[in-house]
């Protein structure tokens, strides 16, 4: 259970969710921002660490800027399957999340597929199909996301012309793992690539100006006063549809997708509302949105993984053993 939070909780929590200063000792930087010592503050962040307010401290980078485009996936597949479903989704080294809906996608999942990959999106969708033995399997990638507040994010962010440099997947292949709580925080990571501290930040600070780092802070983070959350899916919402709803309360981010036949609500509102209203909500955005129909997605359970940005060798070997059908997924849960 997280515990109760203080404002002055919320706003380091905040301030790790922005990110860090991208400098030598950035907890100085955030304890001057809160009005503390360096020393507290990283205390202080250890402490919402271990209660849960936040799984780690990691850098984020645009998987599309190395070549890979996470994409959410809605899956059908047989009544009381869901342990079967979580562990065959769970091997893949794309999959960063698994959500059970009550619905019938009721399996939806987050999967980045390797540049190098000799099945790319659709074969490795028809082999996990097949092991999920499901009903029917569907790609949604976004086309269009607007986060509260009415700012675009962007699906495929552009790296500026000159790209990607060598020493960018070295530093990615360090930090991508996470950062530690303590002054210094980049020093280990320094350490490994054989450089200083000065560098590596330096680096991390040109990496940001040409969009290959959004920035190193909070993953995972979470609020004890979250309320209810589900996603409110639209059909045949227009574009507009976003601008008209993103500006009330109880959305945090609306998304566009990619639709199809199977699943035509393409558009996808994250809200979240106080326990026991979350219908209400929906049915206030729903007007609001001129949509033509909606359904109330709502989670039951979310597992969620902490996923390496670059891992080709375990792309490799899922896909050595799964495409050739070298491994068994039917087994008891506990076997």
């Amino acid at each position: 259970m997280i515990p109760a939070a203080s404002a002055y909780d919320d706003a380091v929590l905040a301030r790790l969710r922005r990110g860090l200063a991208l400098a030598e000792r950035p907890f100085a930087v955030l304890a001057a921002d809160v009005g503390a010592c360096e020393q507290e503050v990283v205390a202080d962040v250890r402490r919402l660490l271990t209660s849960g307010r936040f799984d780690g401290l990691a850098p984020v980078f645009p998987a599309a800027a190395f070549g890979l485009r996470p994409t959410t996936v809605a899956a059908s597949v047989p009544g009381g399957a869901e342990w079967r479903a979580e562990r065959i989704l769970t091997q893949h080294p794309g999959v960063s999340h698994v959500t059970f809906r009550d619905h019938t996608f009721a399996v939806w999942f987050s999967i980045a597929i390797d540049p190098a990959s000799r099945l790319g999106l659709a074969g490795t969708l028809r082999v996990l199909g097949d092991e999920l033995a499901a009903r029917a399997i569907h790609p949604l990638p976004a086309r269009r996301v607007i986060i509260a507040g009415g700012r675009p994010w962007p699906v495929v962010p552009t790296p500026a012309k000159d790209g990607r440099r060598p020493f960018d997947r070295a530093v990615v292949l360090a930090l991508q793992a996470g950062v530690p709580v303590d002054e210094r925080p980049f020093a280990r990571g320094a350490a490994m690539l054989g450089t200083s501290e000065r560098a590596l930040v330096e680096h991390l600070r040109d990496m940001r100006r040409r969009r290959m780092l959004l920035r190193v802070g909070a993953v995972g983070a979470r609020s004890p006063r979250a309320g209810d959350r589900a996603v409110l899916a639209l059909r045949d919402a227009d574009e507009a549809a976003a601008d008209r709803v993103v500006a009330l309360p109880a959305v945090a981010a609306v998304t566009h997708r990619v639709g199809c036949t199977g699943f035509p609500y393409s558009t996808h509102v994250s809200l979240t509302a106080p326990d026991g209203a979350i219908e209400d909500t929906a049915a206030e955005v729903e007007r609001a949105s001129r949509a033509a129909g909606s359904i109330l997605l709502r989670a039951r359970r979310t597992v969620k993984l902490r996923r390496l940005l670059f891992a080709p060798e375990e792309h490799e070997l899922w896909e050595d053993l799964h495409a050739r059908g070298l491994v068994s997924t039917d087994r008891s849960p506990g076997g």
